[in-house]
């Protein structure tokens, strides 16, 4: 996602906003699911980076352990497409 994001886990991937005709403005909805609930705030710091005025809804869980076992952070977004044009 971000700098400071790849900091807790390099690995995470760049995000696809466009992928369904949809941008960033169109996310209405991030759960963030880390595995070090001690990072949040270089999560908080990246979430910055991407979203800027009203942010959308967040909820950030820690949990034990991620699908992939070296990534840190995933992050499930939910988008309306066309919300971020009005």
């Amino acid at each position: 996602m971000s700098k400071i994001v790849r900091a807790v886990s390099p690995e995470v991937a760049e995000p696809q906003p466009g992928t369904g005709g949809g941008s960033m403005a169109d996310v209405v909805k991030v759960t963030i699911f880390v595995t070090d609930i001690t990072q949040r705030e270089k999560v908080w710091q990246a979430r910055r980076e991407f979203f800027t005025g009203n942010f959308p809804a967040s909820t950030l869980v820690q949990v034990a352990a991620l699908a992939t076992p070296s990534l840190k952070v995933e992050i499930e977004a939910v988008a309306h497409i066309g919300a971020g044009s009005a």
